[in-house]
C-alpha cells in the first residue's frame, strides 16, 4: 500500500489534480524487455503525439488545440478530447484494417513507449482524461525470467477537461524530441 501512496502523492503534486482516489493495480503481460531495440528519444515522442493526433482528429477537433510544454522538469502534452485510460491496458482496435496499416495502430505502440521510458530511467509516466488518471509503473522481477511487468494503476481524480501524457524527467534530449515534435510534427 505505500507504493499505492507514492504514486498517489506523484499525481496529486501535478497543478491539474486535487483529488486522487485509488481504484485497482493490474499487473500487465508487457515487461520492460519489450523487443531488442529500445526505441530512442524521437521514436517515443513520435508515438505520443502520433496517439494526441488521432484522439483529436477521431473527435473531430483542430490539431493546432493540442499543446506541448517541457517546464521545468515536466514534459506535457495535452489534447482537448477524452477517452477511456483502460483502452491503454490493451491490445486491439475498433478500427476498419484499412485504416490501421502502420505498427501500433492497435495499441502496441504506447505499451513499447512505457516499457522503453522504464529502460532508459525515465519512470511513472502520468495519463490524466477526464475523471481519471493512470500511473504506469514497473512490478518486481517474475523469479527466475530477469522478466519485470509493467503495472497500470488507476485512480478515479477530479474533472479536467481533456487529457494530459505527463513525463516527470530531466532528460534534455527527451524533452528537445517532443518541442521538435511541436514545431515540426504537426506544422511541416
Amino acid at each position: 500500500m505505500d507504493n499505492i501512496k507514492k504514486l498517489k502523492d506523484i499525481i496529486l503534486e501535478l497543478n491539474e489534480v486535487t483529488e486522487a482516489e485509488h481504484i485497482k493495480s493490474i499487473e500487465s503481460s508487457v515487461t520492460t524487455s519489450w523487443g531488442e531495440e529500445v526505441w530512442d528519444h524521437e521514436k517515443i515522442s513520435r508515438d505520443i503525439l502520433q496517439n494526441a493526433r488521432d484522439g483529436v482528429v477521431s473527435a473531430k477537433m483542430d490539431i493546432d488545440q493540442i499543446k506541448i510544454s517541457t517546464d521545468n522538469d515536466l514534459i506535457k502534452v495535452y489534447a482537448p478530447n477524452e477517452y477511456s485510460l483502460e483502452k491503454l491496458y490493451y491490445i486491439g482496435s475498433v478500427k476498419s484494417e484499412k485504416e490501421v496499416r502502420q505498427i501500433g495502430a492497435h495499441g502496441e505502440g504506447i505499451k513499447k513507449v512505457f516499457s522503453d521510458l522504464a529502460r532508459i530511467g525515465i519512470f511513472h509516466p502520468i495519463l490524466l482524461s477526464g475523471d481519471q488518471a493512470l500511473i504506469v509503473s514497473v512490478g518486481k522481477e517474475v523469479s527466475g525470467t530477469e522478466l519485470r511487468p509493467l503495472i497500470y494503476n488507476y485512480f478515479k481524480i477530479n474533472k479536467i477537461k481533456g487529457n494530459y501524457f505527463i513525463l516527470n524527467t530531466i532528460d534534455k534530449k527527451l524533452k528537445q524530441a517532443f518541442q521538435f515534435g511541436l514545431k515540426n510534427f504537426f506544422y511541416s
